[in-house]
């Protein structure tokens, strides 16, 4: 089992990647992200307890904030284009959820730490 840890800030996946290193007595890996702002933090060799299983492998990575953005079908945009009721009451899936050009660093450092 790998443990991946997503701050939503650099400080804060810092400061638990130093807390992770403190239990386990071994200094954190730390490389770049694919956004300078975004380091990957990782400490192995070492086994953590999380949920009854061990793990050898804690990595620690963060986000700059809210990275997706949500946007109704393009149908659904104009402000005359429908009700606003309608918008209420429909299915969650004419919302379009998408990552932001600014952040397609991170979304490619999260799914190049996902799948180690």
């Amino acid at each position: 089992m790998h443990i991946l840890n997503v701050a939503e800030k650099p400080s804060v996946a810092k400061s638990l990647a130093e807390i992770f290193s403190n239990i386990a007595h071994k200094p954190n890996n730390r490389r770049n992200g694919r956004s300078r702002f975004n380091h990957v933090f990782e400490t192995t060799d070492v086994p953590f307890q999380f949920n009854n299983q061990t793990t050898h492998k804690m990595t620690t990575t963060s986000l700059l904030g809210h990275i997706m953005e949500n946007e109704f079908e393009d149908s659904k945009k104009k402000w005359h284009s429908c009700d606003p009721g309608e918008l209420l009451y429909r299915n969650i899936s004419t919302i379009n959820y998408t990552v932001c050009e600014k952040f397609k660093d991170i979304e490619r450092t999260l799914q190049e730490v996902s799948f180690r």
